[in-house]
Parts: C-alpha cells; sequence; structure tokens
C-alpha cells in the first residue's frame, strides 16, 4: 500500500450518535462535523450484551462472540461458579492486524480491548486494558517500545481510574485525570504515527467510556436529587470531554495526511444506566432464584467449616478492598494466590440456595444463566425441555414489565442465545440476554403491581456504592445498543448516511478497502454503501476459504495479575 491507499481507524469507546450530533449541530464538534458534510456516518449495532470486550473482538474479528468465544472479561470455569478473567489468547479467530500483516501490510495497533498478550505484527503493537500493567513484558510487540518513550512522553495510562477518583470522593481530579489520559494517548499515537512506516494504523480511546459512566446523571437532574454545585460543575463533563476527544481526532486525521482514509467507530453507545442490579431482585421475585442456607443443609462438616472460613475472609475482604490501595492488595495476592478468586465467589453466590435455583445473574451483566444440569455442579434444571420452560418463562415475564412513567414495556427484547449467537463456543454464551428501554431509570420498572423500588425495600443485597438508580461504583451512565460508524477518504461517497451496519462489518470492510479478500467464515458484510461506484466497480468484493483459527493455548493471568485485573475491571463496573 502506497502513502495515499492508507487507514487510519480511531476507536472511540462507547461513542454515542444522539450526543454526536447534538452538539456537532451547536458547533463544538467541527471533527465530527466534517463526516457529517464530507463522508459517511451511522449508527453501529453493536453484540447484544454490549460488553466492550466482545464488541471490540467481533469488531476486528468479523464474528460474532459464538465462533471467536469472548462474551466479556471472563468467564465460569468449567463445572464450577467460580469466575476468571481472561485476555486475547482466549480469542479463537485472527484479528484485522493479524490477516493484514500476514499479507505484508505494516500495522499498527494501541489501546484495543482484548489485545494482551501484544501479538507478534508487522509492524508494533500496544495492549488494551486486559493487560496487567504498562512494565509487563507482555504489552508491547516489539517488547520495551514504551520504555524508550516515557523519557520524552510521559508515563502511559492504560486507563484513567475514574472508579478510584469517584470512592475517594475526588471527582474534580478524575475529570481532570480523563482529559490528561486522552491527552497522553494522543501523544504517544502520535508520536508512533510519525516515527514508524503504516499501513493500517488504529487507536482507541476509553475516556468518553469513562467520563459517560460516571457523570450521565448530571446531564439527567430531573431523574437525580443533584444540588445547584453539583449541576455547575459536572453538568458538562461528558460534553468536555467529546470536544477534547474531537480536537484529538482532528489532530491525528491531520498527521494522516488528506489521502489516508478515516474511519471513526465504537463499540457500543451509552445510556442511563443502573438496571444491572434489578436482574437478580426480579429473579428472586420471580421464584427464579433462591436465597438462604437451605443449600448447605446437606454439607459435611468440613464444608461447613470451609464455609465459616469464607464468611470471615469475605467481611475482611471487603474493608481491604474498599480501604487499602493497591499495592498493599498486590503484596496479599502473592502471598494467597487463588484466595481471592474463591472469596468473590462465595461474596457473589454463598447465599444462594443452589438447590432452589433455576436462574441467577452476577447484577453487572445484562445476562441471565439458566443452573443446568451437566454444565453447573450444583445444576437443577434438566436439560431440554424443562430448560426450554424456564427460558420462556423469564423472557414472558421481563417482557411483561412496563416503565411506570409511560405505561409502555421497560424491556425492549430478551433474548435466547442461539437466536443471537452461533458457532462452536455458543456453549460458553449467557442463556438469555436482556435489553432494556433506553433512557429508563431503574426506578421506573415495575411488574404487575410491584415496581424495582418495592424489591430493593424488601431486599438490600446490593454493595460497594451499587443500588436502584445507580451503575458500577455509583456512576449512571452504562451501555447501549448503538454505537457510531463515521468514515471519510478518497474511495467513499460524500455526506451520506449509512443504515444497519453491524459490528461484525467493519473487519470485511476494512480488508476490502486494503484491496484484500475477505474470509469466508466472517459473519459480517463489506458495507458497499460507503464505496464510490467506482470503486465498488474497480474493485468487486473477494472472498477466501481461509479457515477460522481454532486459537492458541489460552494464556492464564497470574494471581498477582489476576489482583490488577479484577481491580480495574470491579471499578469500571465490568464485574462485581
Amino acid at each position: 500500500m502506497s502513502t495515499h491507499d492508507r487507514i487510519l481507524v480511531i476507536g472511540v469507546d462507547a461513542g454515542t450518535m444522539d450526543l454526536i450530533e447534538g452538539w456537532s449541530d451547536q458547533g463544538r464538534l467541527p471533527g465530527f462535523k466534517r463526516f457529517f458534510e464530507d463522508g459517511v456516518h451511522g449508527k453501529l449495532h453493536s453484540v447484544p450484551n454490549m460488553c466492550s470486550a466482545s464488541a471490540w473482538s467481533s469488531m476486528v474479528t468479523g464474528v460474532n462472540p459464538g465462533k471467536h468465544g469472548i462474551y466479556w472479561f471472563g468467564e465460569y470455569a468449567p463445572d464450577s461458579y467460580e469466575y476468571r478473567y481472561i485476555n486475547a489468547s482466549y480469542r479463537n479467530a485472527d484479528t484485522l492486524w493479524d490477516i493484514m500483516s500476514a499479507s505484508g501490510r505494516r500495522v499498527g495497533v494501541i489501546n484495543v480491548p482484548i489485545s494482551y498478550p501484544a501479538a507478534e505484527v508487522n509492524g508494533f503493537l500496544i495492549a488494551g486494558l486486559d493487560a496487567p500493567h504498562a512494565d509487563d513484558k507482555r504489552f508491547t510487540y516489539p517488547p520495551g517500545l514504551l520504555s524508550e518513550l516515557r523519557g520524552q512522553l510521559g508515563e502511559y495510562d492504560i486507563e484513567p481510574g475514574m472508579p478510584g477518583f469517584y470512592k475517594a470522593g475526588r471527582l474534580d481530579d478524575g475529570v481532570r485525570k480523563l482529559h490528561s489520559t486522552m491527552d497522553s494517548r494522543l501523544a504517544y499515537a502520535s508520536h508512533l504515527m510519525k516515527t514508524n512506516p503504516w499501513d493500517f494504523l488504529m487507536v482507541v480511546f476509553t475516556t468518553v467510556d469513562s467520563a459517560q459512566h460516571f457523570f450521565w446523571k448530571y446531564m439527567k437532574p430531573k431523574d437525580f436529587t443533584l444540588t445547584d454545585d453539583e449541576l455547575h460543575r459536572y453538568q458538562h463533563v461528558i460534553r468536555d470531554v467529546y470536544v477534547h476527544q474531537d480536537n484529538a481526532i482532528r489532530q491525528l486525521i491531520e498527521l494522516a495526511g488528506p489521502d489516508t482514509t478515516v474511519f471513526i467507530v465504537s463499540d457500543h453507545g451509552g445510556d442511563l444506566g443502573g438496571k444491572g442490579p434489578l436482574l437478580p431482585l426480579w429473579l428472586e421475585h420471580m421464584g427464579m432464584l433462591r436465597y438462604g442456607k437451605r443449600g448447605r443443609r446437606n454439607e459435611p462438616h468440613r464444608g461447613m467449616a470451609r464455609e465459616l472460613i469464607l464468611r470471615l475472609l469475605a467481611g475482611g475482604y471487603r474493608r481491604v478492598d474498599r480501604y487499602f490501595g493497591r499495592d498493599f492488595k498486590l503484596r496479599l495476592a502473592k502471598m494467597f494466590p487463588d484466595l481471592r478468586q474463591k472469596v468473590e465467589a462465595h461474596i457473589h453466590f454463598s447465599q444462594i440456595d443452589w438447590a432452589a435455583t433455576k436462574a441467577f445473574t452476577d447484577g453487572v451483566r445484562p445476562d441471565i444463566w439458566i443452573n443446568l444440569k451437566g454444565r453447573f455442579p450444583q445444576g437443577t434444571v434438566e436439560p431440554g425441555e424443562e430448560y426450554n420452560a424456564v427460558c420462556e418463562t423469564i423472557r414472558a415475564q421481563f417482557l411483561a414489565m412496563r416503565d411506570t412513567r409511560t405505561d409502555e414495556r421497560a424491556v425492549n427484547a430478551v433474548f435466547r442465545k442461539e437466536e443471537v449467537y452461533h458457532g462452536p463456543y455458543l456453549d460458553r454464551a449467557p442463556d438469555l440476554v436482556v435489553q432494556w428501554k433506553p433512557d429508563l431509570p431503574a426506578t421506573a420498572v415495575a411488574l404487575g403491581d410491584t415496581t424495582a423500588t418495592d424489591l430493593q425495600r424488601i431486599r438490600v443485597k446490593l454493595t460497594d456504592g451499587v443500588g436502584i438508580g445507580t451503575g458500577p461504583r455509583g456512576g449512571t451512565g452504562m451501555h447501549s445498543p448503538h454505537g457510531i460508524l463515521f468514515a471519510k477518504g478518497p474511495q467513499l461517497r460524500r455526506g451520506a448516511q449509512i443504515e444497519a451496519a453491524e459490528i461484525v462489518d467493519v473487519a470485511p470492510t476494512l480488508l476490502h478497502l486494503a484491496g484484500l479478500p475477505v474470509p469466508g467464515y466472517m459473519d459480517g458484510r463489506v458495507i458497499e454503501e460507503v464505496f464510490t461506484d467506482k470503486f465498488l466497480s474497480e474493485n468487486p468484493v473477494r472472498t477466501t476459504e481461509h479457515a477460522l483459527d481454532s486459537g492458541d493455548e489460552p494464556a492464564p493471568y497470574s494471581a498477582e495479575e489476576r489482583e490488577i485485573i479484577g481491580d480495574r475491571l470491579r471499578g469500571m463496573g465490568y464485574v462485581e
């Protein structure tokens, strides 16, 4: 590829079209405004559970999670209720940069979620937030890439760490960190673009997502009790982060040159959150999830002793997690490897009466798991007819929920896994995925005469700042089904709007733009409507029978690395 064939992909995690359109019309986002006028734009439909790990993986592989095997930032260990964190080594499909590198293209990849350990590429790669820390020898390819740059560019922040600022009551410091992290990402991306040859470069900014998680409520003051001072200080935090992001995008485009084709994409959008903690409450109300000690009646004394120890450890764990810093927790992880994983499993599920439970969830994800015999150690639901009946009962109940403000449906859809996923890793998928109505406060959900607030009064099992009407660690913004797609370049249409684009369409579209055939196993299509008629007539879509990668041996985290990853993901609301 020559310089006029180069492709720059800028990822804006959680970029939301409605916000971008409004602020572009106000003249606050001139960079995005240029794409509305001179390029193509449209909403990009995300994966069903709208998780960043799954969505970015589908974007860069062109396949649904049932083929690449990544549904969340972790998974349940086989025949267990214990949760383990995963990384890119668990993904079972080639990425864009794998395919381009193999074809001789020079690539650069910066901060794409689920890209650790850094793959060996024809170019350079800096891993994303699934990396334990920037000093890890597998964080970059070539190894040690950052060491020579830190003196010139400063420390490299993997993510802003907004949850820590929130818990400490230091929101102003958190806002400053959001902006400094974006500046840091821009500085590293700019330097690497200028000092390395590249044909394809992809950089992801995650600051918008962090801002939306923790400051969404300040854009929706009618749904929350806020002081005048809070509104004055934080009402425009998200807007200002978008303005900063717009400026960073314009700088990267200018640096890439006028002949470079630019795509701006996001993995999902943003929305009013706080409904994840509702799922276990409603499942309990439906009689599908049961709490109590009945599931322990037949345990031997040794099991009871182990349970008592874990309960005592859980109490200490909560205090350590809340009041001590990461360094202290790392020392504990080194002294007691695997202990945290067992204690976390106890905290999440120790009160569940598995013998009387048919379905469960973690209170974070929109996913529901059936307690199926043969899959979980204390499964109660028989495969086949009973399994189908439980799934359909839950689906019917959730679809019957209403928004008390309008008396309309509170849930847009409840998908069974086989309706939205397919492939060799379908067995890893949650059984049901709930998609709530947009812009719905958690307090407005009701089923019959029972409201979410009623349920919270009956059973308050939400901890660590999570409650009805709030999201992870007190934040109020969560994910929505539609991300963004903007594109501009010599081979693309001007002023066109794209309809019905899926996140799996991005990889085949970029491969076609790069002059490469599209692997036949990809679920996505080439979005032909982004291209000019001349380009399409001269470059018909080609396919190849390249086989779906079966994946390498997974590289699990050490105890210390699990501590770091767990601390980060819990704070960001991806695990509880």
